[in-house]
């Protein structure tokens, strides 16, 4: 998790990227994980809010999570998420 932080902070300074995916394939993620994730997404928001308050047409950057099983604690992590993607036959 503190690789992520530390990715995710730089990422959110840099003006030249738009946002991040998540590509949670197979993962098991506990509660505490998942609450964990969704509380880093909201600090990328923070970070990059921060960066671009003086930018002239900054967009806010946003983050997609890819889920190919809609688990509870792995689709709590991606609701904090701006997108969640899923594919049609996605296991519940």
């Amino acid at each position: 998790m503190k690789l992520a932080v530390q990715v995710l902070h730089r990422v959110a300074g840099d003006p030249a990227v738009a946002g991040v995916v998540f590509l949670l394939q197979g993962a098991t993620l506990s509660l505490a994980q998942a609450q964990s994730l969704a509380a880093l997404f909201r600090r990328f928001h923070e970070w990059d809010h921060a960066a671009n308050s003086g930018r002239v047409n900054a967009r806010a950057k946003r983050i997609i999570v890819y889920l190919e099983e809609m688990g509870g604690p792995a689709y709590a992590a991606a609701a904090a998420a701006d997108y969640v993607v899923a594919p049609p036959l996605a296991e519940w």
